[in-house]
């Protein structure tokens, strides 16, 4: 079972998708995501990296 959204995360996530319809915008590249977002705290993110592959359409992270 989900546990519910925070205000601060459901903020978070809004700003994240308004930066993320720009971005696509700017580079002609769409994410499709169905239950793959995660929330994490800022400090977890300083060795993230994303590997991706244009022929299955994969991007992953890597913290």
């Amino acid at each position: 079972m989900m546990k519910p959204a925070t205000p601060t995360e459901e903020q978070r996530l809004q700003q994240f998708i308004k930066e993320l319809t720009a971005l696509s915008k700017k580079t002609g590249i769409v994410i499709e995501a169905i239950g793959g977002v995660s929330i994490v705290e800022p400090e977890e993110l300083k060795a993230l990296r994303y590997l991706g592959e244009v022929g299955t359409g994969d991007i992953e992270p890597r913290f």
